[in-house]
């Protein structure tokens, strides 16, 4: 029987990602603030294997479409689990589970549900059909406030009951034994390149996702623009021979001759390499802003990001940090590349004069202090009503 309250983490995924990333953070949070954790997942995904690696449990998931007219998916056996466990709060990071969740805590008064949401709001969310299971979500968390207005107006949801922390980033400045070693190894002898660094996922599954980036690179060194090459340096925290496109990867640079203007770089921390390079490119479609874009606007570098809600309000509101590309066009994303690179330091001065605000919107301890106040008042207020039931 657990003496500590217990949260069960729940993310259907095969991605890592920034909204895998946030939720193994969350997950260590609640671990260091006396919860017992449990996260429900695909077995043997990236986030299983980090997970396992911090010492949490991880639960195997099994999952079903709920009907053949409906994008939300049935999690088989969550009541059992939930009862097995104890589970007393329940944090889930994709509303295509709700509808189940809600189903199968109809009964469980003694369990809340929050919701983790970091991109647009699909339409078939809006529909009134839903708005009896979103009544049983008692916490909804915003990473984006671009979306804020959205969850307010087309969810049903109280407005009390949303909130938005910002991302929770925690930035390092340390310089670490194995960075002098990449540095020795790669960058003192590409000081004279433009490096744009990019974050490639030990999951990514399909080399159309990344094939763009390659095309813009081939196409930007052609130009020479400034008499000034680039070099695209490609980061992961897993060796990439043992990635599922690595052959294919080889094959495009080979068919593209860019064997000598591509870099791999393995580190244990993606955030070590973000000082050495000119530019962040981030080209995940299915997040808004890329945890790791926050993190290279607060180490002072300008970003290139997929053009989408979020990014051109960001840049609506810190002018000059950045540009915004349109999704998988080299020809876009070498043009904007080009800009960065033509006008550097003033990108970068920018960054500099924005870095505070945007540090503090994402900033660690207020995210961390609002995650954990969010579980207290749910353990409280769940406490409360059990006792007027009995």
């Amino acid at each position: 029987m657990n003496k500590k309250p217990a949260i069960l983490f729940v993310l259907h995924t095969v991605e890592w990602n920034s909204k895998e990333r946030s939720l193994l953070k969350d997950a260590l949070l609640a671990n260091q603030a006396g919860f017992e954790v449990y996260i429900l997942t695909n077995a043997n995904n990236f986030l299983t294997k980090i997970a396992l690696v911090n010492s949490l449990t991880v639960l195997p998931m099994s999952t079903s479409i709920l009907n053949k007219f409906s994008d939300f998916h049935f999690l088989i056996n969550a009541k059992k689990i939930l009862k097995e466990y104890k589970i007393s709060i329940v944090h889930c990071y994709d509303f295509h589970f709700v509808v189940s969740l809600s189903i199968q805590m109809r009964k469980l008064k003694e369990i809340s549900l929050v919701i983790t949401h970091d991109h647009n709001i699909d339409l078939p969310l809006k529909s009134f059909i839903y708005r009896p299971f979103f009544s049983r979500i008692e916490a909804l968390i915003i990473s984006n406030r671009v979306i804020l207005s959205d969850a307010l107006g087309n969810l049903g949801i109280s407005a009390w009951k949303i909130k938005y922390l910002g991302m929770g980033i925690k930035p390092k400045f340390e310089e670490t034994t194995e960075m002098k070693h990449l540095e020795e190894d790669h960058f003192k002898k590409y000081q004279n390149f433009f490096l744009a660094g990019t974050y490639i996922s030990p999951e990514i599954s399909q080399i159309d996702e990344i094939a763009f980036l390659f095309y813009a690179l081939k196409s930007i060194n052609t130009k020479n623009p400034g008499g000034v090459n680039s070099k695209l340096v490609l980061i992961s925290e897993s060796n990439f021979n043992e990635m599922k496109i690595f052959q294919e990867l080889k094959n495009l640079i080979q068919e593209l001759s860019l064997q000598d203007e591509v870099v791999f770089v393995t580190a244990s921390e993606v955030e070590m390499i973000l000082e050495r390079l000119s530019v962040w490119i981030s080209h995940t479609e299915q997040e808004f802003i890329e945890d790791f874009t926050v993190l290279g606007l607060i180490h002072h570098l300008p970003v290139l990001v997929p053009k989408n809600l979020a990014t051109m309000e960001l840049f609506r509101e810190y002018q000059g940090i950045g540009e915004a590309y349109s999704k998988k066009d080299a020809r876009d994303l070498r043009f904007h590349w080009e800009k960065i690179l033509m006008a550097n330091s003033v990108y970068r001065e920018k960054v500099r004069l924005y870095k505070f605000f945007i540090e503090r919107e994402h900033a660690f301890e207020p995210y961390k202090q609002g995650l954990t106040e969010i579980y207290q008042k749910l353990l409280e207020r769940r406490q409360r009503l059990m006792q007027k039931t009995q």
